[in-house]
């Protein structure tokens, strides 16, 4: 029964939803696994995946030229002040995804050198990783909420949020 179980299953597609639509596959995630000659993983981002916000410092000065008065001026600082905290935040958004990543990747070595064996994945917690780097649960949890990452230079995307179980061997 499993023999003949086991050969039904290989019949089926793994991708039924795409004999319904010609649309290409959505890009690359933003993180990939790449492993190193010395057999360590390493969590790249794509740099031109990642959000990229900065300030515009010609267009800044030239918003301090035309200032006239003190409630403009104000007005202006207090945009700049805000345009800086918001590429701060993306900037640490960023940082934080690749630390995440790499913190994962180093308990997780087995699980990406079988590419995504659920078998070889070890017991993590996301509470583990959060408190190894200082953030709370929740602040992970949104960090890898929706990111996919692609092992190595394979066609294989699992989701970050697949690295982890409470599961004993």
């Amino acid at each position: 029964e499993l023999t003949a179980a086991r050969t039904y299953l290989a019949t089926l597609n793994p991708f039924p939803g795409r004999k319904f639509t010609d649309e290409p596959l959505p890009e690359p995630p933003e993180i990939t696994a790449v492993k190193r000659k010395n057999g360590a993983w390493v969590a790249q981002c794509k740099k031109e995946d990642l959000p990229l916000f900065r300030v515009d410092e010609e267009t800044l000065s030239n918003a301090k030229e035309k200032v006239i008065d003190k409630e403009e001026r104000e007005q202006v600082t207090k945009w700049e002040e805000q345009a800086r905290l918001w590429v701060e935040a993306y900037n640490e958004r960023n940082a934080t995804l690749r630390e995440v990543a790499q913190r994962i990747f180093n308990r997780q070595t087995d699980f990406l050198d079988s590419a995504g064996d659920p078998a070889t994945l070890k017991p993590l917690l996301q509470r583990e990783i959060a408190e190894a780097l200082g953030y709370d649960e929740s602040t992970l949890s949104r960090a890898i909420k929706d990111k996919i990452v692609r092992i190595g230079h394979t066609t294989k995307y699992l989701p970050l949020k697949d690295f982890f179980t409470h599961a004993l061997k």
